[in-house]
């Protein structure tokens, strides 16, 4: 009897020998899971980083933040949140969808600048952004034409912030006196580039934003 006893006491070990072998294996597999989907936390889908800022959370909630690969992970400690890049970006840099040309509808520009509203511009264009004078910031450049007199203008959203690119950007170019009539822009080439228009008058023409120059002929 005593003999049985000792077989079953030796196999209720070896079970949990293996158990706990199975369950270091287990962990060891999770944490290289942990591993590779929170690594490296800027190059994950907004999903994935969701997953892991909440693992984050809990984990310092367990008391056991300063164990594992997540420790690697580019969170703040108390928070429990991700670290943002903080690599300064190079003097004059202008991000691409600030450079989009694009027409601004009447109903996006009701609570804007006054001479910006419907009431006071025909045609409104965002035409791309221009660097600031220190190149640390840059602003979006606008192209309007005036309601009720044939003008072009130009401002940029600076807020009078920066004089000398305002001195440059904030402009306006009324028309020569054989032209006449409002003008609607049906195309910006960018802010130093080329206003495409048309006159209620019948008049196809351009204005070239950088020498100024008019260039127009009757339909």
């Amino acid at each position: 009897m005593l003999k049985v006893k000792l077989v079953n006491i030796y196999v209720v070990i070896a079970i949990c020998l293996v158990l706990g072998i199975a369950l270091v294996i287990n962990q060891g597999g999770a944490q290289v899971v942990a591993q590779k989907t929170c690594e490296p936390f800027n190059k994950l889908t907004p999903e994935e980083q969701e997953a892991c800022i909440k693992e984050k959370a809990e984990r310092f909630d367990r008391g056991i933040l300063e164990e594992g690969p997540y420790t690697e992970l580019p969170f703040d400690a108390e928070t429990a949140t991700p670290i943002m890049d903080s690599t300064p970006l190079p003097l004059g840099f202008i991000p691409e969808e600030a450079k989009v040309v694009y027409e601004v509808s009447g109903d996006d520009r009701v609570d804007g600048p006054v001479f910006l509203r419907p009431q006071a511009a025909v045609s409104v264009w965002q035409v791309g952004a221009v660097s600031s004078t220190d190149l640390t910031f840059y602003y979006s450049v606008i192209i309007y034409s005036v309601k009720n007199t044939c003008a072009l203008g130009s401002t940029i959203n600076n807020d009078g912030l920066d004089p000398d690119v305002g001195k440059k950007y904030n402009k306006l170019w009324t028309c020569p006196d054989t032209l006449g009539g409002e003008l609607t822009i049906v195309s910006v080439t960018g802010p130093e580039g080329i206003i495409n228009f048309t006159s209620s008058k019948g008049i196809t023409g351009s204005l070239n934003i950088t020498t100024d120059q008019w260039v127009f002929e009757r339909e």
